[in-house]
């Protein structure tokens, strides 16, 4: 068998032979590669859905200092846009969650990436009220019904960009008689300050991906270091025909 370094795409090209202990390097330091990339856009995606949830309080804080418009129509639009932007938030949370422990089986470490990531997320659950408000609450509402049932102003002393409380009411999941965790449900206010909640499971969120980052950062540079040199490789095998490959 031989194994050869190459352009995915047909033209002329110099191919530049290897042997199969650095094909089979350079297949794993892809592998890692791919796998980082989706850890990270994961992560990103959670994020970026969190930050838009932020930004819709704050644009409803600022507005309700210069509007008054308390007809039903208009409440009832900014519930419905505040629940696509916690619905979106849940959904990405879920994802971030069951897709974590997917990624990086192949390299040998210490102790699996997926038991390093089961074992954060464990403990984020039992760190944090927010992290397992959010879980059950994301749970809750594949069966049930909506994540914010009202909004109220805060107060004058409140920020300008938290002036708006959205929040979920406790004896309406209590009704619902929905899978909820009644133990999670007894330590929770009356309302639930769903902006609270979104950033205390991010701040969870965040130290689980920082953790994991350290467990793998080593690999990725090597994988990068490895692809590098690869492609520079081929790239001066070329001459003035010198392209980047893709593998």
């Amino acid at each position: 068998m031989k194994y050869y370094l190459r352009r995915h795409a047909i033209g002329p090209q110099v191919m530049v032979e290897i042997d199969q202990a650095r094909y089979e390097r350079l297949v794993e330091s892809r592998q890692t590669l791919v796998d980082a990339l989706s850890f990270e856009q994961r992560y990103e995606l959670l994020l970026g859905n969190f930050t838009a949830f932020e930004m819709f309080c704050a644009e409803l804080s600022v507005r309700s200092k210069f509007e008054f418009d308390f007809r039903y129509e208009t409440w009832a639009i900014v519930l419905a846009d505040a629940n696509r932007h916690a619905l979106n938030f849940l959904a990405t949370a879920r994802q971030y969650a069951d897709q974590l422990v997917r990624g990086f089986k192949h390299l040998e470490l210490s102790e699996p990436f997926s038991d390093t990531a089961e074992k954060l997320l464990r403990k984020a659950y039992d760190d944090a009220l927010e992290y397992q408000f959010v879980c059950e609450l994301r749970n809750y509402l594949q069966h049930r019904s909506v994540a914010i049932h009202g909004m109220k102003g805060r107060g004058k002393d409140a920020p300008w960009a938290e002036g708006t409380k959205l929040y979920c009411q406790k004896k309406l999941i209590l009704e619902d008689r929905g899978k909820f965790k009644q133990r999670v449900l007894e330590k929770l206010d009356d309302e639930i300050d769903m902006l609270f909640m979104f950033r205390g499971y991010m701040a969870q969120i965040s130290r689980v991906q920082l953790e994991l980052r350290k467990q793998i950062k080593d690999h990725c540079e090597e994988a990068r270091a490895d692809i590098q040199e690869a492609m520079n490789e081929f790239a001066n095998a070329q001459g003035d025909d010198a392209t980047s490959p893709r593998f």
